[in-house]
């Protein structure tokens, strides 16, 4: 029902039907209008209702399906689906803001300067209540509203939430936040983590995600337990002919920079290959690019970055100003804050000669012929040719996995001799070539999403048995899952691709990175980085089933190159799987120096810097050893959940003492 914000009123409890009313106060009938008016199916009442422990409210086909809020003087009840199931604060500690309701007309807006710094959320599953001692899925987005961020921000009933959320190019990654924020500059990025680091003293028990693109594997660039940065706003680029400097912000995607940067200067980037790809997690995970031949990988051609950081300061990071972070920066991930602008050494927009080949299964060991003599070649001849081969099984192209490869050379020449040769002479399913620039090249190449989607990879030394002994695998595994899962709802495959040992020392003439090839072995050997994937269209079972496949695979693969001396210590962090290790892989001297440098700019993602003390000063982080620092996390996090057990009873109290 719908309450009268401009009157008294007199409501039936529907909880308990025909105990007597109370007249509501005039700010408590705007409360009420506020939340009714945006819920469907909402009640209010008056008079104290008792917490009953275990109590459950709403359909058992929703997990989160019906939610009771507790002020001590009044009670609301929704069946309908709704985020949490139940929500208490005692009502001495409300205090609200009429002109934030009037303004916004939602559930996060009427929430929105509650000053309590604890609720109580109970989840209703099946028969079991669960209790989480966690901060309400309210709090943050209304506190991002009461910033002046509301026209950003996207809560799960707006419209255009559900269609942002298939913007993410895997099905895995789509997962749910409690609110999308959408800033569309610097400063507004800035105003959202100042806000967000603040609510019930930082997040902690919720988390906040970063997403560019889209296109990374589950848990890197959304969250459903907390609050996602969508930069996708910010993909503006433009090009300064004075410094020969491309400045582009990270929601662009590859396909547009390259079109406006040839478009304003002629120019173009050390950037992605598919179209669709994000600039900001592409050059923050490194970046390989058709021109890394030449410059290197995308994260060495950056020269300046523009930080937002953990407590909403902006810096610049170059090789003048914030260099340690300006280094940490070049493959380190997004550990230390949120880039908003990339600064890029700039290219010359050319034509570049593209084929594409595809052969059968009998043309396997042309291809591994092919991508091994590729990564040994001359680097005089690597500057300007780029090789990427694959095995794939797609069942909208044939059942059986078949062979291909896409050959650039970025001065469009198409008759240069290189180890490519060879898989010319087997005969073709399909060939193609075109002069393109990176514009036209980028997208015509755009790979299709929304399916369910597994990824990982491995490094190994440029050794053909560890590529054979990988097909082999993929045959197998291609053989089990058309028997489990069936044929039609899966594809599968791995792609093979050079890291001459050269490209090491590009990255060292630029001012460095931290992927620690050097350390590696992937600066002393010339190696091939390894990316098998799968991705499914039936079932969530199914998927994990063919996850659970995929992993096993690739630790069948990783312990052959070991047996044969072949493994290489680099997980290249843009094909990587959340389990992976990624920035261990770069060696202990750049984790010593990604620890410090996080140390002391605040670092944004503790959690996704391992082996990284909660709390720890930079002068600890150095005095500390790697058990040290393990055990002192899981000290911290025990001791989190203690006094987070303590304060649920706290809260459980004050609730029964107010409701009597």
């Amino acid at each position: 029902m719908h309450l009268n914000p401009l009157a008294p009123a007199r409501i039936d409890d529907p909880l308990q039907p025909g105990r007597s009313t109370l007249r509501y106060h005039g700010w408590i009938r705007v409360l009420l209008k506020a939340v009714t008016t945006y819920i469907p199916g909402l009640h209010g009442s008056v008079g104290q209702f008792r917490l009953e422990k275990g109590y459950k409210v709403g359909r058992s086909s929703h997990l989160y399906d019906g939610v009771v809020f507790w002020f001590s003087s009044f009670s609301l009840r929704c069946t309908g689906p709704l985020p949490l199931t139940s929500l208490s604060l005692p009502l001495r500690k409300m205090r609200l803001s009429l002109a934030a309701i009037a303004s916004a007309g939602s559930l996060a807006s009427a929430l929105t300067t509650f000053s309590s710094s604890h609720l109580h959320i109970r989840q209703s599953s099946g028969n079991q209540t669960l209790s989480n001692n966690v901060t309400s899925a309210a709090l943050p987005c209304a506190a991002l509203i009461t910033a002046g961020l509301g026209n950003r921000v996207l809560l799960p009933p707006d419209p255009a939430y559900e269609p942002q959320i298939r913007t993410w190019y895997s099905e895995s990654a789509r997962q749910r936040p409690w609110c999308l924020v959408l800033p569309e500059n610097t400063q507004e990025v800035s105003a959202a983590i100042s806000t967000l680091v603040k609510v019930n003293g930082g997040a902690g028990d919720w988390h906040i995600a970063v997403r560019s693109g889209g296109h990374g594997f589950r848990g890197s660039n959304n969250v459903a337990a907390g609050v996602t940065i969508d930069l996708s706003r910010m993909n503006g680029s433009t090009y300064d002919s004075a410094t020969n400097t491309a400045r582009i912000q990270p929601g662009g995607r590859w396909r547009d920079v390259y079109a406006d940067l040839e478009r304003e200067g002629g120019v173009t980037v050390t950037g992605g290959r598919d179209g669709d790809v994000g600039v900001g997690g592409f050059l923050l995970g490194g970046g390989n690019s058709f021109f890394s031949g030449e410059m290197g990988f995308g994260c060495d051609t950056v020269v300046n970055y523009e930080v937002v950081l953990a407590d909403g300061s902006v810096v610049n990071a170059n090789a003048g100003e914030n260099a340690d972070l300006w280094r940490s920066l070049k493959g380190g991930g997004s550990n230390f804050g949120i880039v908003t602008r990339f600064d890029l050494e700039a290219l010359p927009s050319r034509k570049l000669y593209r084929e594409l080949r595809t052969v059968s299964s009998g043309g396997f060991d042309a291809l591994v012929d092919a991508v091994t003599g590729f990564a040994d070649m001359d680097p005089a001849v690597l500057e300007h040719n780029h090789l990427i081969t694959f095995i794939m099984r797609n069942a909208s192209v044939m059942r059986e996995p078949y062979a291909g490869a896409i050959y650039v050379n970025t001065q469009g020449q198409g008759n240069v001799s290189t180890a490519f040769d060879g898989l010319r002479d087997v005969p073709a399913l399909a060939n193609s070539t075109s002069l393109q620039t990176m514009a036209e090249a980028a997208f015509a190449s755009q790979l299709p999403g929304g399916t369910k989607d597994a990824s990982i990879t491995l490094t190994f030394r440029n050794d053909p048995r560890i590529l054979r002994r990988c097909i082999a695998l993929l045959e197998t595994l291609v053989s089990s899952l058309s028997a489990e899962i069936g044929a039609d709802n899966f594809n599968t495959g791995m792609f093979f691709q050079p890291l001459p040992s050269y490209m090491a020392q590009i990255s060292k003439r630029k001012g460095g990175n931290v992927l620690g090839l050097d350390s590696s072995g992937g600066g002393s050997h010339n190696a091939i980085i390894w990316n098998p994937a799968v991705s499914v269209s039936s079932s969530e079972a199914d998927y994990a089933l063919a996850q659970a496949r995929l992993y096993a695979m690739a630790a069948q693969a990783r312990a052959y190159a070991a047996s044969v001396g072949g493994l290489v210590d680099f997980v290249y962090m843009n094909y990587a799987d959340g389990a992976e290790d990624v920035l261990g892989s770069y060696g202990a001297e750049n984790v010593r120096f990604i620890g410090e440098v996080a140390a002391s700019s605040i670092l944004f993602f503790n959690d996704r810097l391992r082996n990284k003390t909660l709390g720890m000063t930079k002068s600890e982080w150095k005095q500390t050893s790697k058990p040290e620092q393990e055990i002192g996390k899981e000290a911290e996090e025990d001791l989190q959940n203690e006094q987070g057990n303590e304060t649920e009873k706290t809260i459980r109290k004050q609730i029964e003492n107010e409701t009597e």
